[in-house]
């Protein structure tokens, strides 16, 4: 350990440069911007013994110093008076704690002779100070013992900065300096600067880990593998360079004292590794010539397949999956018969000049044909992404170099022709966009997907396959492999691993011997049955199940024999010897003959097949029913399934089907699947003509009796129950299928919204040059961004936002106005978008801020109308709260925060949902996408929305340029492009930011930096999709895209391996060739770059005659000659090419109009009044919607009775009673309550309009949702309340049975939601979020449901969220329903809701936060934690 002034100097400078101990205008003084770019920088690994960061904490608070003694003692408080008064120039001073790095170096240090007792002592002191100031309680003895020989070397005691800094500076640099001719590799003992340095030798020393070591003479240093050295770099790169620049130098371990460089894992924490991607098996990812997502989903399905084996498993996709993925024209796979019918022939095998030719052929020829078309197709799509060679698709090697452009060939630098890759591996995009003739007009582009997912199950079946093989191969189970080799399904492979088991279970007698002991047998009751002889008495009277199979198959051809005697006395001589295995009487060995002849039906994978396929999956009927929980959850989501009494299985939609399991799972409903009474009547019918005897004697009824009840014992006890699984085990899974579908439907469809334009004056779309964001709150934050996305103006406001519902005419103040319009005559924006964070506030907010705009337009301050839109603002949370706003707005408060990504999102909706990709980051997640999203796993949901973004960055393409340029607004859509992912992406754009621009495709082969992430089978995947422009500040202003500069000739050249205009177009650089004869063709005139310049950036005219010689060619023609003289087809990609020179890169997202008129940015009623109220709709079965609020049962305010006009002139006379009445929701919705609502009864009418005033509390239930008004209409009768809410009253222990009840509440934390539902709300947010929601305890009671962490559960990597309870009683509530005046929890009162939250659940968590962080805290199960260690007592207690 250093000396005692070192060691507090240097832990004072860590602590204050961590903790932000200085302010602002300390930091504006001496550091500049220093303290800017310490906030960008994430958290490093902490070293041993550093405290733990917390807000201005001053380090004498964790500072130690060693006595004479030995012991330690702490600074007294009179220093850190002293300390603040010092200047840097009295840092030199005993009592400072910030010295400069020079000073520190340039000072002795003290040598103190330390015994071993006393190194004990100061050990054991050391370790208890640093828990009880919650440092690091992981002590390195090494540093206590040893502390004289640390001087001021690095060691544990240092911050993992210093050793990044000096890992990627002192190691490198000393390396290169090492390497120098002539450079001497022998120690000098003078070099060392301390005379004392060997005074303390150790008497045991202890080996310490690579990069921290013990002082010794200073020598060369042995160099750091070059893979280490890189990560490192990069990870530098990643997380910003060091302050610091101590030399750092190092003991080594090995006896010849040569010394080794740091490991990485060592420099940084495990979880920064994994999110930035910095392990070994992110290297090999990144260095790998593949697709990056296709190598992590490959290695799970094993080798690469050969053609044969693909074939097999393409006719496997159609054969059992035809009917699932419903291909185009899948129907007629099953349409047979000798009628002739016309079918289309491909264009490139017509031989005449007819566009198209058909032939005529039969139906059952037309089946035929088309079966083997979709298995060529599928197969040549299985080719593709999995990297086998097939020679009629080009598919090869050879084929593949030729679509490489020869960059080796121009190369100023003297290299090779790259080797050839080991596999051509295709991604899906690319298979969609450049393979079109190998997969249409059979297949649909989302087809594509499907087959990637069935070829993943295949792999799966087929593992599982092998590995039943291999056990049925070592018990010689001839029989099962037979049975094994039919199995295509999991379901087959089920019902032989039940045959399997049936025929082995003798392996269960095993006995296996473990350090001595013996393991219990395990003995199954057929087991017991089979060794009491029961097999070989069935023989006597009974079918084996094979005969029963045969039977089942065709004519009856096998006949049970009937013993003379009746079953009990043909039974009575084998009790005997039954009696040993438990069977005492006749009875029970009738009980285990049917047991086990049952066993034995049920097991055969034939009968299985038979009853599943013939009967159950035909005629399987759900009954469903309503449990007690289920009434009295609340929840309304299983309502619509409560009374199905046996509908048939295949009438019941995915959807529902799986929302039937969702309320099973949750206990809501009891749910029967059982087949119907009618087919099981004939299925028994039939198993008994097959099974039972014809003979005719005195006890063949007796024993058909018997053979009846081993069939319905087989039936009902043992192929129902297995049947029931697995019909719910695949519709789970295929409603799953379409749930995930539909996720990538909904959320392709946001992705696909194009960026914000306005019409100017003569009706053509602008973009806007600057856009306007409001996030409202106390204050309000206001921003403006340029089209770059980059901030160009903030302003924080406190608006009055009335809650009225005459929002039409209402106005800001005269203070708040003239701030506006000052701000928008500033920043003139094009748009203003508010987000819907203030709820139904947001809209007399948008009104007002349309009354501006007129009156800004009518002062001249706008020069045109500007749109005021309303945004979901959830993309904007997760935005505020991620690493990425950090890093960008360090100091900008989250609802500013918010702003920025509100108007980013209106700007460009892809590049901001982008972000919520970035790395591990599972924020996309919080989106909700669907209602049923909850029931898939992770990985799913995972799984489908990447695919959204990888479907719509490669339709849209990348801007590769202004990605690297501004990485963090444009660069979060690369990973989704064909061929990459995170990984690559993330080193591609390190790369060309850190050396320049692409000037052309064929630049990012030829760059040896850009080629260990981005080879020639990347490259073919991706480049297509990128987007060469100028749009970067590295670009040099005398280049073309597709041009560099020769700077011998000093002029500017086009790259002639490359596509030059062709660039900046979608054109593959496979396909340059044709689109350059097209172009030449079209114009007539001889092909060379500027006719490329010309016919890629026309003028009017010049345009016109392109597009119409391009339409006028016939490319079909075109493309049959190609097909005949190369064996391409290219028909689909000729026409793409046109598309791409009329029309170079333009944006697939189009902006239509939607079906009611509206632009795709603009809200319809509907979806405005779900947004500011937070409802939603649900879709009933016939397709239509209903919004949740109707048929809810609502506590309501009374604001104003309407009575009708009185006649009577007698001022004192009685007001008349009301005929309407206008209540307030708690969400701010008008309720109107007419007179015939009122109740159910006259009598009931005029009660409530006798005793009803204003501000009075009624129970109400909503009948019907006016959008457009904002209101609801109620309805106050009994009958129809008792009905829907289903409260039951009854007396539990003297206590009432709880009831939830909605609450009359407005406040943004609290929802009138049930426990299990606030979890459920809760589950995917961030630890520490809570939902104050009602109590069950009482109307004066509320619940608080808080998030406490998320625990691992097992070993398989499950998680777990831990939820907290609490109570908060309520006193002097204005009504039940209503919020008290004053709130208590755990004997602590408070005002109001905003008090309790910052006083008692804000501080709870903050404590639970730093108890989570501390080194001794062990989040996982309770056998993980009781180890034998020191613990620690931490209360949960504000």
């Amino acid at each position: 350990m250093p000396s005692d002034e070192s060691a507090s100097e240097r832990e004072d400078e860590e602590n204050q440069g961590d903790s932000g101990q200085y302010d602002d205008d300390d930091d504006d003084n001496d550091q500049g911007n220093d303290s800017d770019e310490r906030e960008q920088k994430p958290i490093r690994k902490r070293s041993k013994g550093k405290g733990r960061t917390g807000a201005r904490r001053y380090i004498d608070d964790a500072a130690e110093e060693e006595d004479d003694d030995g012991g330690v003692k702490a600074y007294d408080d009179e220093d850190d008076e002293d300390d603040d008064e010092l200047d840097d120039n009295d840092g030199k001073s005993k009592g400072a704690f910030i010295v400069d790095d020079d000073e520190e170096e340039e000072r002795p240090r003290e040598r103190i002779r330390i015994s071993e007792s006393e190194k004990k002592a100061t050990r054991d002191d050391l370790e208890l100070v640093r828990e009880n100031l919650n440092l690091d309680a992981e002590i390195d003895h090494a540093d206590v013992a040893d502390d004289s020989d640390q001087d001021d070397e690095g060691g544990d005691d240092e911050p993992a900065r210093k050793r990044i800094k000096r890992a990627q500076t002192s190691w490198k640099d000393q390396r290169e300096y090492d390497e120098r001719p002539g450079r001497s590799h022998s120690y000098d003992d003078d070099e060392s600067d301390d005379s004392m340095g060997d005074f303390i030798e150790d008497d045991e020393p202890e080996e310490l880990g690579a990069g921290v070591g013990k002082r010794r003479r200073k020598g060369p240093r042995s160099s750091v593998n070059d893979n280490e050295l890189e990560k490192i770099d990069r990870a530098v790169d990643l997380f910003g360079d060091d302050e610091y620049d101590d030399e750092y130098d190092e003991e080594s371990k090995a006896a010849d004292e040569k010394e080794e460089g740091p490991s990485f894992e060592k420099l940084y924490e495990p979880h920064l590794i994994k999110e930035y991607f910095l392990s070994k098996e992110d290297d090999e990812i990144r260095k790998t010539d593949a697709p990056e997502r296709l190598q992590i989903d490959l290695k799970k399905r094993g080798p690469t397949p050969t053609l044969e084996e693909v074939k097999d498993e393409a006719e496997w996709i159609v054969k059992q999956h035809a009917k699932d993925i419903k291909f185009i024209d899948w129907k007629y796979l099953e349409e047979f018969g000798d009628d002739m019918v016309e079918v289309p022939i491909p264009i490139e095998e017509q031989d005449d000049e007819q566009q198209q030719q058909v032939m005529k052929v039969t139906r059952s020829e037309r089946a035929r044909d088309l079966r083997a078309r979709l298995v060529s197709k599928i197969t040549n799509v299985i080719c593709f992404f999995r990297g086998v060679e097939k020679e009629d698709i080009h598919h090869t090697a050879s084929h593949f170099f030729e679509g490489i452009p020869k960059w080796w060939e121009t190369s100023t630098e003297d290299v090779e022709q790259p080797a050839m890759p080991e596999s051509i591996i295709f991604d899906i995009p690319f298979i969609a966009h450049y393979r079109k003739e190998y997969w249409k007009p059979e297949l649909r582009a989302e087809d594509l997907w499907t087959i990637y997912d069935l070829d993943a199950r295949y792999c799966f079946l087929k593992q599982r396959k092998e590995q039943l093989k291999l056990n049925l191969e070592a018990a010689n189970d001839t029989a099962s492999l037979n049975v094994l080799q039919k199995a295509f399904s999991m379901e087959e492979l089920s019902d032989v691993k039940a045959f399997m088991e049936l025929r082995n279970s003798e392996a269960e007698e095993e006995q296996v011997e473990q350090k001595g002991f013996k393991r219990p047998v395990k003995y199954s009751r057929y087991r017991v049955c089979k060794k009491a002889g029961i097999t070989k008495i069935l023989e006597r009277f009974v079918l084996n199940p094979v005969k029963l199979a045969e039977n089942l198959a065709g004519y009856k051809v096998h006949t049970p024999p009937d013993p003379a005697e009746g079953p009990v006395e043909f039974l009575i001589d084998y009790v005997e010897d039954a009696r040993e295995y438990g069977l005492q009487d006749v009875n029970a060995l009738l009980s285990a003959i049917r047991f086990s002849a049952a066993k034995e039906i049920a097991a055969d994978p034939v009968i299985r097949r038979y009853v599943r396929e013939e009967f159950f999956l035909r005629s399987a009927t759900v009954t469903c029913s309503e449990t007690k929980q289920g009434e009295d959850s609340g929840e309304t989501i299983h309502h619509e399934f409560r009374n199905y009494r046996q509908v048939p299985d295949r009438d019941i939609g995915d959807e529902d089907f799986l929302t039937i399991m969702k309320c099973r799972s949750e206990k809501y409903l009891n749910v029967e699947i059982r087949m119907d009474p009618r087919s099981h009547d004939r299925l028994l019918d039939e198993l008994i003509r097959c099974y039972k005897s014809d003979e005719q004697n005195s006890c063949s009824e007796e024993w058909n009796d018997l053979r009846v009840g081993i069939l319905k014992e087989a039936l009902e006890t043992n192929l129902y129950p297995t049947m029931e699984r697995m019909l719910v085990e695949v519709r789970q899974r295929k409603a799953k299928d379409r749930v995930g579908k539909q996720m990538q439907m909904e959320l392709e469809n946001q992705l696909r919204v194009p960026p914000y334009v306005y019409r100017s004056v003569d009706g053509t779309p602008e973009t806007p040059k600057n856009i306007m964001a409001l996030c409202y709150a106390e204050p309000s934050e206001i921003v403006v961004i340029n089209q770059q996305g980059e901030v160009v103006s903030y302003k924080s406001i406190n608006l009055s936002v009335p809650f009225s519902g005459n929002h039409i005419n209402a106005a800001f103040k005269d203070n708040e106005a003239h701030q506006l319009m000052s701000f928008l005559d500033e920043q003139r924006p094009d748009v203003i978008v508010i987000g819907s964070g203030g709820g139904l506030k947001c809209r007399t907010l948008k009104a007002q801020f349309e009354r501006l705009v007129s009156a800004c337009e009518s002062e001249g301050i706008l020069h045109r109308t500007i749109d005021v839109l309303l945004s979901e603002q959830s993309v904007a949370y997760k935005y505020s709260h991620s690493p990425r706003s950090m890093q960008e707005f360090p100091r900008y408060p989250p609802t500013r925060l918010m702003a920025v990504s509100l108007a980013r999102k209106l700007q460009d909706p892809l590049r901001e949902l982008s972000g919520l990709c970035i790395g591990l980051s599972e924020d996309i997640l919080s989106l909700n996408l669907h209602q049923l999203q909850g029931m898939l796993d992770k990985h799913e949901r995972v799984k489908f929305t990447q695919r959204a973004f990888i479907n719509v960055v490669n339709d849209v393409g990348v801007d590769i340029n202004l990605a690297a340029d501004k990485q963090i607004i444009f660069g979060n859509t690369l990973q989704f492009v064909a061929g990459l992912g995170p990984r690559k992406a993330q080193e591609l754009l390190r790369i060309i930011s850190q050396y320049g621009c692409v000037q052309y495709r064929n630049a990012l082969l030829e760059d040896r930096n850009v080629r260990t992430v981005f080879k020639e089978v990347t490259f073919y995947n991706a480049s297509a999709f990128m987007k060469i422009t100028k749009n970067t500040s590295m670009w040099m202003d005398d280049l073309e895209v597709g041009q560099y500069k020769d700077h011998e000739e000093n002029q500017a050249k086009w790259n002639e391996q490359g596509g030059g205009p062709l660039e900046t177009t979608r054109i593959h650089p496979e396909s340059y060739r044709f689109a350059r004869k097209m172009i030449s063709d079209a114009l007539e005139e001889e092909d060379d770059w500027n006719l490329l310049v010309r016919a890629l950036h026309p003028d009017k005219e010049l345009h016109r005659q392109i597009s119409e010689a391009l339409w006028e060619q016939d490319l079909e023609s075109y493309g049959k000659i190609i097909y005949q003289s190369t064996g391409e087809r290219k028909t689909e990609t000729l026409q793409d090419i046109r598309t791409e020179i009329l029309n170079p890169f333009h944006d697939s997202r189009k902006l239509e109009q939607l079906d009611d008129g509206l632009l795709p940015w603009e809200l319809d009623k509907r979806s405005e009044f779900n947004l500011l109220t937070g409802e939603s709709d649900r879709v009933k079965p016939d397709g239509s919607k209903v919004s949740t609020l109707k048929d809810k049962v609502v506590h309501v305010r009374v604001a104003k009775l309407v009575r009708p006009h009185s006649r009577s002139e007698d001022p004192d006379a009685p007001p008349l009673p009301p005929y309407k009445i206008i209540c307030k929701l708690e969400n701010g919705l008008i309720g109107v309550l007419d007179e015939m609502n009122f109740g159910d009864t006259d009598a009931d009418k005029r009660t409530l309009q006798s005793k009803v005033k204003e501000n009075d509390i009624l129970s109400c239930m909503i009948v019907d949702v006016k959008y457009e008004e904002f209101s609801v209409d109620l309805t106050a009768r009994e009958s129809l309340i008792r009905k829907v809410e289903k409260v039951m009253k009854k007396e539990v222990k003297g206590k009432k049975a709880g009831q939830i009840r909605t609450r009359l509440i407005d406040h943004p934390s609290f929802s009138n939601v049930p426990r299990m539902k606030a979890r459920r709300l809760l589950e995917e947010r961030e630890a520490g979020e809570f939902i104050i929601r009602p109590s069950s305890q009482g109307l004066d009671t509320l619940s608080v449901t808080r998030k406490v962490c998320d625990a691992p559960i097992g070993d398989d990597g499950a998680i777990m969220p831990v939820y907290q309870e609490v109570q908060i009683k309520m006193f002097e509530q204005p009504s039940p329903y209503e919020l008290g005046k004053r709130l208590q929890i755990e004997n602590r009162s408070f005002e109001n809701l905003d008090e309790l939250i910052i006083g008692y659940i804000e501080v709870l968590g903050s404590h639970e936060a730093k108890m989570i962080e501390h080194a001794k805290f062990c989040n996982g199960e309770a056998a993980v934690v009781a180890a034998p260690q020191p613990s620690l007592v931490y209360s949960l207690r504000p």
